[in-house]
Parts: structure tokens; C-alpha cells; sequence
């Protein structure tokens, strides 16, 4: 189809597009009834270059990426079912709901996703990627693990510190990338699960950071960082159900910046050359913390571990590693019995804590006991 006319459907009927050329007329798409369906699973089936209005149902059914860099406007639905949907157009004027199922959605503009209302849904086993964009208060709601178990939520665009200010989890939901990107308090700030003890894991070499996040469903339960770093960044600090815990894998990074307003409530869990980072300012944890093997804390500023609870160990030997310039502090905890201490570099500051049987190394470094 080419030329410069518009292609309006109305009526009850369906419109599938699946011609193998390529569609470029310029007049516009009109969606007023029925519904269209572009492509049926294969890579065939294109929208024209027009702006197009919908304001019943459009399916895209495309295997590889899809590029719509068309404009949208109406209240429709758009359903993405199959490969890579890339948004790309102005749709600041569409009230859409978006669907995206067993496929991904890759945002391309800011208003890919649609004005600030109605719904961006991505079910079990779809995936969102922000792809560097700053997508606004655009709400997303969303679970499962995404597509290749690779993150139901992802940035593979370029760092994105303004990504979304509102998720709603479904279900238990893994985020991911390769790229960080936030979950930031903007004109709305919230993390809901809807009163259900939903957890979070975390895969993928990025950093995904919630950022003066106070409005936190008290029933998230936990946060499993596999991959990567997770951070909570300006007194995000109460993660849900202080009862649950945030797991640290090995080689994976749980990092604070300027978290004193509200400290970490959560227990922690630390396995085996996990790392947990201050990347600045002033952070408090209050909750309790357990040790399996070598971990390392990494403190540019200041650090605060300050509770009732002695740190606990699984295995017979803890190693702590204290890097970073800044200063670690213990307040009323003990450390397990046969724990090793290494300060590469900063001050770990003893003086309040209830700790006895230490063992002390030092290098290049300020030690306070």
C-alpha cells in the first residue's frame, strides 16, 4: 500500500496485514472499530508512515524488531505478541494501554509508552526496555522474569538515572540490563505489590537504583541481587517487610548513597565475595547481617552498622574487607568468633562495638579499635 490516502477500519471486522512489501502511505491509519492485526508471526506486515488513531484494538504479530516510529494518538489497546516492538513516534497525545506478551517493547522516544494514564502492561515472561529513555510517570505494571529470563525490566540503551517513577509488581519480578537505570521519585514516586509479598530479583551486569523512593508497599518481601549492583539512593531505606531479606550473591554489589533518613531495615545476606558499597554521603543499616566467607565493604563516606543484632556467619571463618577511603562503623554488634579483618584502605571504627576476638590486618590504612 502506497500513496498519500488514509486507511480508516470500522465496523466489527478485523484487518490482518501481512503483505511482504513494504507499506508506505503517508495519509494515516485510523483504528475506529474491529481491530487490526499486523503480521502473523512472521516478519511481514508494516503500518504506513501516517500518524495513526486508534481508539478500538491493534496487534502487532512480528518475529525480529518492529520499528513503529509512527505517532500515536486515541484510548486503544496496543498488544505486542511477538520479537522486539520499537516505539519510536511522539504519542504524548495517546491514552493507550499497552499489552506486551512472551515479547519485548523497546521504547525509542520519551512518550513511547503514551501519556501519563491508562496502563503499560508487561506480562509473565515479556519484557520492557527503557532503552535509555526517561519515560516520565508513566505507571508500568509488571512480573515474572522477561523474556530469556533476562529481566522483565532492562535498560540496552545508553544509562538512564530518570528511567520510571511508578512500577506496580504483579508478581515476583527480575529486573536486568546492561545499562543502569532508576526508579526515581519524580511528579509520583511509588513501588506497589498491591499488599502481596512479591520479591524482586536482580540479573545482569547493570545497576538498577531506587532513588527517594518513600512510597514502598510495606509487603515487598525480598530482593535477591544475582547480577550487578542494586542500589537504594537518598533515603529509599524502608524496603518492604523488614521480616524478609536482601540477598548478595557472589560478586554482586548492594550499594547505599545517603541513606540516614531512613536506614536499612532489612535483614542482609551476604554470600561468599558479595560486595556492599556507601557510594556517598551518610548510610545507616539497623537491620541484621550474615556473613557466608569474604565480603567486602567499600565506603567512600561514611557507613553505619548500628543494631541489637550480632552479625552471624555460615561456615567457620568471616572475612570482612574494608576498601574505600571513607569510614566504617560497628555500633553495639559482634561479630562472629574467628572473623578475619582486612583494612585496605579508610578506618573501621570499633570503638562502639561490642566485638572482641578479632583478628586485624592493615594496609595502607587508618585501624580504630
Amino acid at each position: 500500500m502506497t500513496g498519500s490516502g488514509a486507511l480508516s477500519i470500522n465496523g466489527s471486522a478485523s484487518l490482518v496485514i501481512t503483505n511482504s512489501g513494504s507499506n508506505d502511505f503517508t495519509g494515516g491509519l485510523t483504528v475506529a472499530g474491529g481491530g487490526l492485526f499486523v503480521g502473523s508471526g512472521g516478519t511481514n506486515g508494516t503500518v504506513g508512515n501516517g500518524a495513526i488513531t486508534n481508539s478500538s484494538a491493534i496487534t502487532f504479530n512480528r518475529s525480529g524488531t518492529n520499528v513503529v516510529n509512527n505517532n500515536f494518538w486515541g484510548t486503544g489497546i496496543v498488544t505486542n505478541l511477538a520479537g522486539v516492538l520499537l516505539l519510536g513516534g511522539d504519542n504524548s497525545q495517546a491514552d493507550m494501554n499497552l499489552d506486551v506478551a512472551n515479547s519485548t517493547v523497546r521504547a525509542a522516544s520519551p512518550s513511547a509508552l503514551g501519556k501519563n494514564v491508562n496502563t503499560t502492561t508487561i506480562e509473565s515472561g515479556a519484557t520492557l526496555d527503557v532503552n535509555g529513555q526517561n519515560l516520565g510517570a508513566k505507571s508500568v505494571t509488571v512480573s515474572g522474569n522477561g523474556v530469556g529470563g533476562n529481566g522483565a525490566i532492562i535498560n540496552t540503551g545508553p544509562a538512564q538515572n530518570s528511567a520510571l517513577q511508578s512500577i506496580i509488581l504483579t508478581g515476583n519480578t527480575r529486573f536486568g540490563g546492561t545499562n543502569r537505570w532508576d526508579l526515581r521519585a519524580g511528579s509520583v514516586s511509588s513501588l506497589s505489590t498491591g499488599g502481596n509479598a512479591f520479591s524482586i530479583s536482580k540479573v545482569g551486569t547493570n545497576q538498577v537504583s531506587f532513588v527517594s523512593i518513600t512510597n514502598i508497599d510495606s509487603t515487598l518481601a525480598d530482593i535477591d541481587i544475582q547480577q550487578g549492583t542494586f542500589a537504594l539512593q537518598n533515603n529509599t531505606g524502608q524496603v518492604g517487610d523488614p521480616n524478609r531479606s536482601i540477598f548478595v550473591g557472589a560478586n554482586a554489589a548492594l550499594s547505599f548513597f545517603n541513606l540516614s533518613l531512613n536506614p536499612l531495615n532489612k535483614f542482609i545476606v551476604v554470600t561468599n565475595l558479595g560486595v556492599i558499597i556507601n557510594e556517598s554521603g551518610t548510610s545507616v543499616i539497623i537491620g541484621p547481617i550474615s556473613i557466608n566467607g569474604k565480603v567486602t565493604f567499600g565506603v567512600t563516606n561514611s557507613l553505619t552498622i548500628s543494631n541489637d543484632n550480632a552479625f552471624t556467619a555460615i561456615g567457620t571463618v568471616t572475612n570482612i574487607t574494608k576498601t574505600g577511603l571513607g569510614t566504617l562503623t560497628l555500633i553495639s554488634n559482634s561479630l562472629p568468633s574467628s572473623t578475619l579483618i582486612d583494612i585496605v584502605a579508610g578506618t573501621l571504627n570499633l570503638n562502639d562495638s561490642l566485638s572482641s576476638n578479632l583478628t586485624l590486618s592493615s594496609t595502607d590504612s587508618e585501624r580504630q579499635r
